[in-house]
């Protein structure tokens, strides 16, 4: 998605911007890295460390205390995390889980609910993610293309109802609250739950000071703790990871270009909409001049939001008359004086004063 026009666009790609620094995405992709810097920057993080083989996270496991989560050390979406770790056969699964997408992590498991917290710049928005069973919700669906996703049942749903004495075909009590996930990503069938207006000062100061310290304008960091009310020391909780790309859940449209700094860069008839939004995209461009065709109008419109100059020549004799149910001179004119009307205020319009049809337009001018 492109913002703005010319030299000042922007453009966006999902969570990340034009600003987004690709180092700041490369360690944000590393969690052990991640966690070091932030530890630098004061922002509480669980103990752990890389593990290169079951017995290896087993014995990291015994050096950070039970319970640990194991998660690939460059992974995303909840993909191979397992958390609340607690036996020797749970974390041999949990490793081959993790391993299927690279390097394992072993860190202590924070207990509590999952925030991600979403930073902008030095500004901050938050949701909280729960899990709940409701697949057959439309709004559920596979990959991003829905607003939530829907819930798997593979290997690590079904240890978790072992732990909670289920099976698969267990009949719950009514109102037993079932857990599938101890991670409550979106991608893996999380919901998302606003709590913005809850969330402490302290605890919001730290999420923007891990997204500063990682060199990121648009960042999401995942703190696990009991509350938003309370500052992480005071609970025990503590930042698990940053994301680069954290999912928005978003679109992106584009189009096709005519003459830049005297070079020409298209030929034909470049008069409609499409040729103007890609002279306005171009990076080089500090002001444009568009010659504006009432076929172009009528198909989608103009190809600018405000112009500061709107010049009407003429209408002539009417060319082009029967087309679009234009079918007299007066049609054409109302159609032409759209471009007068979407000046921007306090700039000008330049009306052929010997054409009357031309010079009416000024009634329905919000300039000068």
């Amino acid at each position: 998605m492109q913002l703005s026009y010319g030299a000042s666009h922007r453009r966006v790609w999902t969570a990340e911007t034009d600003l987004t620094s690709a180092i700041g995405e490369s360690i944000a992709h590393d969690k052990d890295l991640t966690k070091k810097l932030l530890r630098a920057a004061g922002v509480p993080v669980p103990h752990g460390r890389p593990a290169a083989s079951p017995d290896d996270a087993w014995a990291a496991a015994q050096e950070i205390g039970m319970p640990v989560v194991l998660k690939p050390q460059d992974g995303k979406q909840g993909k191979g995390a397992t958390v609340n770790i607690t036996t020797r056969a749970q974390v041999d699964m949990a490793y081959r889980a993790a391993a299927e997408h690279g390097e394992v992590l072993v860190e202590k498991f924070l207990p509590g609910c999952d925030f991600r917290l979403l930073v902008v710049g030095d500004a901050l928005l938050t949701a909280h993610e729960l899990v709940d069973i409701v697949n057959q919700d439309p709004g559920r669906g596979a990959g991003r293309a829905t607003l939530l996703t829907k819930i798997r049942f593979d290997d690590i749903a079904m240890v978790r109802l072992q732990a909670q004495g289920l099976t698969a075909e267990s009949i719950p009590a009514r109102g037993q609250r079932v857990i599938l996930r101890n991670n409550a990503n979106l991608c893996t069938g999380g919901t998302a739950t606003d709590v913005t207006d809850e969330v402490h000062p302290a605890i919001a100061a730290q999420a923007v000071a891990a997204a500063q310290m990682i060199g990121l304008g648009i960042c999401g960091v995942d703190v696990v703790c009991e509350s938003m009310l309370r500052s992480l020391q005071e609970q025990h909780g503590g930042v698990v990871e940053v994301n680069a790309a954290p999912s928005l859940r978003t679109g992106m449209t584009n189009t096709d270009g005519v003459y830049i700094n005297g070079r020409q860069t298209d030929n034909g008839d470049c008069s409609g909409p499409k040729s103007a939004r890609n002279v306005s995209i171009h990076p080089d461009v500090d002001a444009a001049v568009f010659e504006v065709a009432r076929g172009g109008m009528l198909r989608e419109g103009l190809g600018f939001d405000r112009c500061q100059v709107a010049v009407a020549n003429n209408i002539g004799r009417g060319d082009h008359l029967g087309l679009n149910y234009i079918t007299t001179v007066e049609d054409l004119a109302v159609l032409k004086r759209v471009v007068v009307q979407n000046i921007a205020p306090g700039d000008y319009a330049v009306l052929n004063a010997a054409d009357a049809i031309v010079s009416d337009m000024a009634r329905f001018a919000p300039a000068s």
